[in-house]
């Protein structure tokens, strides 16, 4: 166990809040200098939704978006596989509501005193 004995609190006090100023200032400065890195290539692709928000995910560090339909799919294949996948997500919500319902109505069912 380390013991810090500490003389006079309010230097630490002091230097705790200017650090927390310059750590604030410095944030700001950061923040300001992306803005005006990046304040070109948004303004290019303002007429540009696609480029705009391509641009969007490169800056938040996400995966590249594919800029084609998977190969090997037909367009009526995937719509198919997409209808699949959203049924079957309905389905599954639409169970999910139902067994709750049913557990709040076995719960809130009251037992008769003569049993």
């Amino acid at each position: 166990m380390i013991i810090i004995i500490i003389e006079n609190p309010n230097i630490v006090i002091k230097t705790y809040l200017a650090y927390k100023e310059a750590n604030k200032m410095s944030s700001r400065k950061i923040i300001g200098i992306r803005i005006e890195f990046h304040k070109p290539q948004i303004e290019s692709s303002r007429d540009d939704p696609a480029a705009l928000f391509r641009l969007t995910y490169e800056l938040l560090c996400r995966e590249k978006i594919p800029k084609e339909l998977p190969s090997g799919s037909e367009g009526l294949e995937l719509a198919e596989s997409f209808a699949d996948f959203f049924t079957a997500k309905v389905e599954k919500i639409y169970d999910t509501i139902k067994k709750e319902t049913a557990i709040r109505k076995v719960s809130s069912t009251k037992v008769p005193d003569e049993w």
